[in-house]
């Protein structure tokens, strides 16, 4: 911990252990904290977990979590002001976090910006706690991500979330586990700012060289999955729903304008690709481009 230098660099890893404490890979109280990494595997913390905790800036920090039991909330990258960028948060294994969880989080002004939470097994919050990508509060929340493959998310998944910036060109891609609450793409706390340009994947994903990875699993979402969303209740623009594989499950689909739909090779007559099993008063899809094609096609029609 420092109070005026940077806090980076650092590996704190837990093993086979119990403490009351928070963990904390890097502290800076005002300069930055970058590229510190905590792990911990087969033990319970009491406490907060941080990759970093920094007045002006934490990036490129990394918490993985194993088969480990955390009771308050875990924040790959916390920063009072200025960015939280390309922070990680990872959870595998028969691990539970009894809190919220954020890939980065800006507490005051500036973004939270290409943060990515990961989940792979588990247990994560409760009725009012969930996951979020990137956090920021008076800044911009965008191309944040959330991937989560197994276990239970107890309250909402949000690709990005800002209370009075833009949450734009945030992902969120689920093709297993089951999500007891909403799914966001982007979220917009203030219906001044926009919510645009947000994915929600269910079932597989693109990858960045365009290939497609169809059929990876099933996502299960008790409540809606909204692609951006604002305050007002208004939605944003550019906001996208893929859908991978048959199987997946939903409360409703809301606030997308495009809507695309990959058939796998090995459908059977009568498979469905998605089910809502509840209609929300407010979805209009009136002027939504549905498009649909075989998952081994690059176009879809």
């Amino acid at each position: 911990r420092t109070y005026n230098g940077a806090a980076n660099e650092n590996i704190i890893r837990v093993t086979n252990s119990t403490t009351n404490d928070s963990v904390t890979g890097g502290n800076s109280a005002n300069g930055t904290a970058d590229k510190n990494v905590v792990e911990i595997t087969d033990s319970t913390i009491k406490g907060l977990v941080y990759g970093a905790w920094s007045k002006t800036g934490a990036q490129e920090n990394q918490v993985a979590i194993a088969d480990s039991s955390i009771l308050h909330d875990i924040y790959g990258g916390y920063a009072s002001d200025v960015i939280a960028k390309n922070n990680t948060v990872t959870i595998s294994g028969d691990s539970s976090v009894n809190q919220l969880v954020h890939g980065g989080r800006v507490y005051n002004s500036g973004n939270a910006e290409n943060n990515t939470v990961t989940i792979s097994g588990g247990t994560v919050g409760h009725n009012l706690a969930g996951v979020n990508g990137g956090f920021a509060t008076s800044g911009d929340a965008k191309k944040n991500t959330v991937i989560i493959s197994d276990g239970i998310i107890n309250h909402n998944v949000t690709g990005g979330y800002s209370q009075n910036g833009n949450a734009e060109g945030n992902t969120v891609t689920i093709y297993g586990g089951t999500i007891n609450g909403q799914v966001y793409g982007g979220n917009e706390g203030s219906s001044a700012k926009s919510a645009d340009d947000n994915i929600v994947n269910l079932g597989g994903y693109e990858d960045d060289e365009g290939v497609i990875h169809a059929s990876l699993g099933q996502a299960n979402v008790l409540h809606d999955v909204i692609g951006g969303r604002r305050e007002n209740g208004s939605q944003g623009t550019g906001n996208t729903l893929n859908v991978y594989s048959v199987g997946n499950k939903v409360g409703s689909l809301q606030k997308f304008q495009n809507m695309n739909f990959y058939i796998p090779k090995e459908t059977n007559n009568g498979d469905v690709l998605v089910t809502a099993t509840s209609v929300a008063l407010d979805v209009d899809l009136t002027d939504v481009a549905v498009k649909a094609g075989f998952s081994n096609d690059t176009a879809l029609t």
